[in-house]
Formats: structure tokens, sequence, C-alpha cells
């Protein structure tokens, strides 16, 4: 490997409001900091507690960029899409594709806000911060 190449970079983001009952959005993405555009892709995970499918949506590929804001030195913004299946109700038998998007505006740090599109639902402005470690 030479030392204009490197691994990508592995970032672990949660988004949501600290309520009883609110959507979180977990996010596992990858990058590479020499490509221009900086590509992302990953996989993430929204949970709710509300009975049903809605509860636990994953979403195996998800894939955007990541860009840095001219304006504001420090400031990124990250633009994700997926699909996802969702079980249709019996007695149909089937599967329904649903899009995700997502825009997030971060610091370095990795602080900052984003509003996410699942389905029917709409989460706006929502904190986001890296994801705890295990």
């Amino acid at each position: 490997m030479s030392s204009t190449e490197l691994k990508p970079i592995r970032i672990d983001l949660s988004a949501g409001l600290a309520l009883p009952g609110a959507a979180r959005v977990s996010m596992t993405l990858l990058y590479n900091p020499l490509s221009e555009p900086l590509p992302v892709s990953g996989q993430v995970l929204i949970t709710q507690a509300i009975a049903g499918p809605a509860s636990h949506i994953l979403i195996n590929h998800v894939a955007g960029e990541l860009h840095a804001l001219g304006f504001q030195q420090g400031h990124r913004v990250l633009r994700l899409e997926g699909t996802y299946q969702v079980a249709l109700p019996p007695p149909v038998i089937g599967e329904l594709p649903q899009k995700f998007s997502a825009l997030i505006v971060v610091d370095n740090d990795w602080v900052g806000h984003g509003s996410f599109r699942y389905g029917s639902h709409t989460l706006t402005d929502v904190p986001v911060q890296p994801a705890p470690q295990a």
C-alpha cells in the first residue's frame, strides 16, 4: 500500500430525540477522505417503540456524499439515500419497496442536526452525534 492510499474511515452516528417512543436512527458509515467528493456508504437501523414492522427497519445499503461547507469552516453536509422492503399485511403476499433519505449537517466532531425520511415518516431537525462505543 502506498502512502497516498488510505483505508476507508468508519463513522458510527446516532440521531433522534430523547423522548419516550421517539424514533432513533443509528448509522454505520464508511468514507474515504482522499476522494472528492467524499462518497459515503453503509447501513442504517431505525428503531421506535411502536408495534409492527416499523419498530425495526434495517436499511442494508445506503450511499451518498459528504461535502465540506465553504462558508463555515469545520461544517460538513452528509446526504444519504437507500431503499428497504416492507412486508405487505396479510392476506397479501409480498413486499413493497420504500425509500430512505437523510440530510445531515455536522461539525468536525460529528455533532449536528439532520432530517430523515423513510416510507411515510419524516423526522426534522433532530440531534445527531457520534454513537456510544460498545
